[in-house]
């Protein structure tokens, strides 16, 4: 199900491109492979670093594991054997998808090893930071620390620090609301990414 199908010649194995994904840090990751434009396009990113990525309709899966209906899936990140991945929902819109790409991209740097055979991280609706869950950063990531390393990197990655500096002096009243407007990013990312500052 997860599969993403033939391989192809010349794509790493598995543990090769974990090992690659594991030496990645967000910094590392913009020197590397980032255009330099706003907003950072984690598709062409994940594309240099030569890991696939695709949409995908969840419904099954999310019956399959009688996920409650107020809940959906929207992004997932796997190794299993040779294959490494992220899929994202096919629900969401493209500012919605670039955050999860970036969330999910993390925990393939942060969290998938490469010793493991199968690995899945799942990122659900219900762990999206806004206002209809009324959620702080501490209620969100009370049971999950990995969630919250992987949103850290995510901040860091979709708001490189440079053009955060760049775009707040050049607009000194600024709300929450407007940088992350800015940057096409959730607010509570635009929070995190201060808070690393």
């Amino acid at each position: 199900m997860l599969k993403f199908g033939v391989r192809r010649k010349g794509d790493l194995r598995m543990c090769e491109m974990i090992k690659k994904a594991n030496s990645l840090t967000p910094e590392k990751t913009l020197e590397e492979y980032w255009d330099k434009k706003i907003p950072v396009n984690v598709k062409n990113i994940l594309a240099g670093v030569g890991i696939r990525f695709r949409k995908n309709d969840f419904s099954e899966l999310e019956r399959a594991l009688e996920i409650d209906k107020d809940d959906a899936i929207l992004g997932l990140a796997f190794s299993d054997g040779d294959d490494l991945g992220i899929l994202f929902s096919s629900q969401i819109d493209r500012d919605s998808a670039n955050y999860v790409l970036a969330h999910e991209f993390a925990h393939c740097c942060l969290h998938l090893a490469p010793h493991e055979q199968f690995h899945v991280e799942m990122k659900m609706s219900s762990d999206l930071y806004s206002d209809s869950h009324n959620k702080t950063i501490r209620e969100r990531h009370n049971n999950s620390h990995k969630e919250l390393q992987a949103d850290k990197f995510a901040a860091n990655l979709l708001i490189p620090t440079k053009p955060l500096i760049d775009y707040l002096s050049k607009n000194k009243e600024q709300r929450i609301e407007d940088v992350a407007r800015h940057f096409h990013v959730p607010k509570e990312i635009v929070r995190l990414k201060i808070m690393s500052l």
